[in-house]
């Protein structure tokens, strides 16, 4: 229950970045125009938040703790929240690598380590 919770935590994140983004600093490619580019980044936001979950699972398991719901929300959009800061640090005055995308399990991988250890 926990990853359905992490994840809607971190798609809000994605998806709120994306507002901001695009209607709030015109972050857009004209060709596509507001909505299109709103609509790339919402699908880019469903597979991050997908990397994020897969590796907020095997985070979880390998270490066994699985956190509550709160928990769970409060971790995906930190997670999301420490991905999207770590992109923007890294792109200051270049094009971010695809490869940054590697980072998602990562990222969620490490989350559940932020909880106490589950009551066997």
């Amino acid at each position: 229950m926990g990853m359905i919770w992490f994840g809607v935590g971190s798609l809000a994140m994605f998806v709120l970045t994306s507002i901001l983004l695009v209607f709030s600093v015109e972050h857009v490619e004209h060709a596509w125009g507001k909505s299109g580019a709103f609509q790339i980044l919402c699908l880019l936001s469903f597979v991050a938040t997908f990397l994020l979950v897969v590796g907020f699972g095997l985070g979880a398991a390998l270490s066994k703790r699985f956190p509550l719901r709160a928990c769970s929300l409060l971790l995906g959009v930190a997670s999301a929240a420490t991905f999207v800061f770590l992109l923007w640090v890294t792109s200051v005055g270049q094009t971010t690598s695809w490869a940054s995308i590697f980072l998602l399990p990562f990222i969620g991988g490490v989350a559940p380590l932020f909880q106490r250890r589950s009551k066997d």
